[in-house]
């Protein structure tokens, strides 16, 4: 696979021996997809680099929704982009107490 970034008026290509991934879900590879990274059985959150990819077990993986590649085009992968990982403030605990208390 190609991945092609615009860079000062150069297109600089990478080559990725991966998997292209749009559905952020589970994988069957044992890890969550988002479209900012992945998330490992153990708990290991890894950020995807300037490009998309995220190198999870030893196997690149391409996740286009927040890569610099289509930053520019603001009609793709728009639902995609709302799934992010972001780090809560809350603990476990803490969360389910306010969950319970609300409903």
């Amino acid at each position: 696979m190609r991945i092609a970034k615009k860079s000062c008026g150069a297109i600089v290509y990478k080559e990725v021996d991966g998997k292209r991934y749009y559905l952020l879900v589970q994988q069957k590879e044992g890890f969550w997809a988002w479209a900012n990274g992945a998330l490992t059985a153990e708990g290991a959150w890894i950020p995807i680099n300037d490009l998309g990819i995220v190198q999870v077990g030893g196997m690149e993986y391409y996740i286009p929704a927040c890569s610099s590649v289509t930053e520019m085009d603001e009609g793709l992968y728009t639902q995609e982009r709302k799934t992010i990982h972001e780090e809560s403030q809350a603990d476990l605990k803490t969360w389910c107490t306010k969950m319970r208390a609300t409903y």
